[in-house]
């Protein structure tokens, strides 16, 4: 049987351990991997998928976000948005924001099933798009090193206040990210937790 965490950890070491051997280890750490488990529970998974999310979306995006501020080309500009809004369905992952659910409260196919507050997320959310494909700033610009500011969704699965904000720092504490890939490894060995995940997700090690 493939137990995730494990797999994962040896994912990491074969292609970190070149480079430094203490790399693999402090992922599994921050991540709290369960490498000693011997099956895969809820807990063990979402570990492992934590991991997944910061490599596949929060993590390029925030790079891509950095890099396209700082275009000399003119007339060019970054907004960046996280998008913290939990599953209010019922499963294992009720209480967590997840992928593709951003779609959902953007396009409002299921308003009816959501809390006020989360309507009106997801109202202010469908209008923050429209104006930014309409070619208007929805927001204040992230500026690299200067303004590095993003929209903040978030509202509470039940409830009715929105508590969506613009915040103007990207901090743990106002984006709800946790950045600690970007505490742990230079910008130079970015592509390498990439390989690592792309390994990861073609076989079990």
């Amino acid at each position: 049987m493939d137990i995730l965490p494990k797999t994962l950890e040896s994912c990491l070491s074969s292609v970190f351990d070149p480079i430094d051997v203490t790399i693999a280890s402090a992922i599994v750490a921050a991540y709290g991997l369960k490498t000693s488990a011997t099956s895969n529970t809820p807990a063990t998974t979402k570990a492992v998928l934590d991991f997944g999310n910061d490599v596949s979306f929060a993590l390029p995006a925030r790079s891509f976000t950095r890099s396209w501020s700082s275009s000399s080309v003119p007339g060019t500009a970054a907004f960046l948005y996280h998008f913290n809004c939990p599953n209010p369905w019922d499963g294992p992952w009720r209480g967590h924001a997840i992928h593709i659910q951003d779609i959902a409260f953007v396009f409002q196919n299921y308003k009816d099933h959501l809390s006020l507050g989360q309507q009106q997320s997801g109202d202010r959310f469908a209008r923050d798009i429209i104006t930014f494909v309409n070619g208007d700033d929805p927001w204040p610009a992230y500026e690299n090193g200067v303004k590095p500011g993003s929209m903040v969704y978030y509202a509470p699965t039940e409830g009715d206040k929105d508590e969506s904000k613009f915040v103007p720092d990207e901090t743990s504490e106002q984006t709800g990210r946790n950045y600690i890939l970007q505490k742990l490894l230079t910008a130079a060995l970015f592509d390498k937790l990439a390989d690592a995940w792309q390994l990861f997700i073609q076989s079990p090690r």
